[in-house]
């Protein structure tokens, strides 16, 4: 399908994106757009080293509130051999994902998430739980001060430990917020975590299981049960 009027009003300045390059996958915010393409600015920390080619490709995700939208694109140059700010094409063609209202289910999951690191590799690991989980994503608490540098837009690694019998099962996810939180009066940090890139299995395993939390949640609202587990948001 025709990309340019739909990437226009997705691309806007301030939006959050991840662009993948030379084998690393950046996260970026739009700086500004024009006829010919639109600018990124590159976290200046995650910038590679050497200057970005022009006519080489990159992929890039981006989202806004009614979905996510993937294409490939050629670098139109970089400003003043900056590696901060990097001129793209506007592609002819794009992928579409609509954003869904998947039914989130309240399940307390273990959860290993890796941050983003330097060359391609993840970087420090910490510990939490789900506090609701669907098809497309999962809300993530984190206790104390632990991922308090992720910002939405970036992309994490995830282990997920399902009490299906398999081992922990691995995907990637993209920040779409991050809130102060207190959960059983334990402060900490809620994420917002869509995911974006899985196996098939791993895809088949997500949606079993939410689809066996829901037949639970269905169960159980047909007989009286205790409260639901409190958490308390704030911004943070």
């Amino acid at each position: 399908m025709e990309a340019r009027h739909e990437l226009i009003r997705m691309l806007v300045p301030g939006c959050r994106a991840i662009i993948a390059y030379a084998g690393r996958t950046l996260p970026v915010t739009v700086h500004s757009a024009c006829d010919a393409g639109f600018r990124v600015q590159i976290h200046t920390v995650d910038a590679p080293e050497g200057a970005f080619v022009v006519g080489e490709r990159v992929a890039v995700l981006a989202q806004n509130e009614r979905g996510l939208g993937f294409f490939d694109t050629h670098i139109r140059g970089s400003l003043a051999g900056s590696n901060a700010l990097l001129d793209l094409e506007w592609p002819l063609r794009y992928e579409w994902r609509p954003r869904r209202e998947h039914t989130r289910v309240q399940e307390r999951i273990p959860v290993t998430l890796f941050e983003p690191g330097r060359q391609g590799q993840s970087g420090a690991s910490c510990s939490g739980h789900t506090l609701d989980v669907s098809i497309g994503g999962l809300q993530l608490f984190l206790a104390g001060d632990a991922g308090e540098n992720l910002k939405p837009g970036q992309q994490v690694n995830l282990l997920l430990e399902l009490p299906d019998g398999w081992p922990p099962l691995e995907a990637t996810a993209m920040v779409v917020r991050a809130m102060a939180a207190t959960v059983d009066d334990t402060p900490g940090l809620a994420l917002g975590l869509q995911f974006i890139a899985a196996s098939e299995q791993a895809w088949d395993r997500i949606s079993r299981y939410v689809q066996v939390l829901m037949r639970r949640a269905s169960e159980r609202a047909r007989r009286p049960m205790a409260g639901p587990r409190r958490a308390a948001y704030h911004e943070r």
